[in-house]
């Protein structure tokens, strides 16, 4: 008898053993659940964009936006505020920035810090003129 003849079980006939529990669908499914959706980049709104009418129109409304928002969490003390806090942060330190965006960041700061009159004459006009919008709102 040869000592490397086939097997008693072939190896084409077991299988692996596998591991059900009760709910493992829905956690192998899981992932199929989870509503997302995929970022558009839009290169108008990017630090590097070419400065067009059109570019600093949107760039203005956005900004505009975000001072309000900042002002509104200062504010109120909305939990929100912290991640304003942080992000005003990396807006002053970041050396890509503008300086009227670091400038704007250190003034937004301020106010989340609880500054009610921050110190404006760092900031372009235009942008001093929506921070004192946005503070008498």
């Amino acid at each position: 008898m040869d000592r490397y003849a086939a097997s008693p079980t072939p190896l084409d006939k077991v299988s692996m053993p596998t591991l059900n529990w009760i709910g493992k669908d829905a956690v192998v499914n899981h992932h199929k659940e989870v509503p997302f959706h995929l970022l558009k980049c839009r290169q108008d709104l990017s630090v590097n964009a070419p400065q067009t009418s059109e570019v600093s129109e949107t760039s203005e409304v956005s900004v505009e936006q975000f001072i309000q928002e900042a002002v509104s969490a200062a504010r109120q003390k909305k939990p929100v505020a912290e991640q304003f806090f942080n992000a005003c942060g990396k807006m002053a330190r970041d050396p890509n920035a503008p300086p009227e965006i670091r400038a704007l960041g250190a003034v937004l700061q301020h106010i989340l810090a609880g500054e009610k009159a921050p110190d404006l004459s760092a900031l372009p006009p235009e942008l001093a003129a929506l921070v004192r919008k946005a503070l008498k709102e």
